[in-house]
């Protein structure tokens, strides 16, 4: 319903620290170094969470997005912080896999 021209990051208010957002879910972050990295993508491979490549380099690097021209050029009302948005999907229920009725060719 908007021109923008160029990107724009559509993102919460605010940031929060990958330690921030494991203890806003009551988790208990543990800090991981060099090859350790490797060994906590195998240890959660084999729990049933794999950990995709992209996940660890976001771990290791960081990432932070402003949305300040978002907000602007889109007039996003009421953007809620990274806080609220992270305390929200801890908030989620359990994730229910829906398996296919019947096998497709």
């Amino acid at each position: 319903m908007r021109s923008v021209d160029g990107p724009v990051n559509v993102v919460g208010r605010g940031a929060a620290s990958p330690w921030q957002a494991a203890r806003l879910g009551g988790r208990i972050p543990i800090p991981v170094l060099g090859p350790g990295w490797d060994a906590a993508r195998r240890i959660a491979e084999i729990a049933g969470a794999p950990v995709p490549p992209h996940v660890i380099e976001l771990m290791r690097q960081g990432r932070a997005g402003d949305g300040a021209r978002a907000r602007d050029v889109l007039s996003l009302p009421g953007v809620r912080s990274t806080v609220e948005i992270c305390t929200e999907l801890y908030e989620w229920g359990t994730v229910s896999q829906l398996r296919p009725a019947e096998a497709v060719a």
